[in-house]
């Protein structure tokens, strides 16, 4: 029998699983990784694409 596999990572946040924040928490989350001085490039431009 030839079943898929399926794999599913988790990504948390301060514990948290992201996919179970609401969208107020995400928003205030970009918001705190906005004031982060060393912002790595992929990020601010992740950033500035929304």
């Amino acid at each position: 029998m030839n079943k898929p596999i399926t794999v599913t990572t988790i990504t948390l946040v301060n514990g948290v699983d992201a996919s179970k924040m609401t969208n107020a928490e995400i928003f205030d989350l970009i918001e705190a990784l906005k004031k982060i001085k060393a912002q790595p490039k992929k990020l601010v431009a992740e950033i500035a694409e929304r």
